[in-house]
């Protein structure tokens, strides 16, 4: 028996059947908007990173990009979260 997975929109929860039809993201996706301290205020994918051990040593707060969550949708509610 042939047995075929699909990714599923985050938004709408509906199978993305071809490549095509949808987009994986892997990380944050910020407006171009900045606050006062120079980090982006609107975060319209994410958060997809996982917190850092602040209680570890410096070198070791690195993070692992195989840690960092894939998200997928499809392609028209990409189009709404980026307002396209």
């Amino acid at each position: 028996m042939l047995t075929k997975t699909y990714p599923v929109c985050k938004r709408c929860e509906e199978p993305v059947m071809e490549p095509s039809l949808g987009y994986i993201v892997r990380g944050d996706i910020y407006s171009a908007e900045i606050d006062e301290r120079g980090e982006p205020c609107s975060g319209l994918i994410g958060p997809a990173f996982p917190m850092p051990d602040l209680d570890s040593e410096e070198e070791t707060r690195l993070v692992d990009l195989n840690k960092v969550r894939l998200q997928c949708y499809c392609k028209n509610c990409l189009r709404t979260l980026l307002d396209l």
